[in-house]
């Protein structure tokens, strides 16, 4: 990210599951507030827990990752994304 400007600034950008194996499903996955001089640029790395990718699945007393093709989006909130992709996720269980 970069801050284009001519002060310093700060964003919030926002990482979103928008559809999980071919079901839509708007989920937050993560954000960081980033502070940023006039022009300065900075990656940001941002992880999502598993669990609020997965969903539980009563008949197993589980949470689980469904397997197929995962897209994501990058936005200042779920309504304006900025970026998008897609990740393929291999299905499993976990927790107790």
């Amino acid at each position: 990210m970069t801050n284009t400007g001519e002060r310093d600034g700060a964003d919030v950008p926002q990482l979103y599951l928008v559809t999980a194996a071919g079901h839509p499903r708007t989920r937050l996955l993560g954000f960081e507030r980033v502070h940023l001089t006039a022009g300065e640029s900075r990656h940001i790395t941002n992880a999502a827990d598993p669990r609020v990718i997965a969903r539980f699945d009563q008949g197993y007393a589980q949470w689980r990752i469904d397997e197929g093709e995962h897209h994501i989006a990058v936005g200042r909130s779920a309504a304006a994304p900025v970026l998008s992709g897609a990740v393929h996720l291999v299905g499993r269980r976990f927790g107790r």
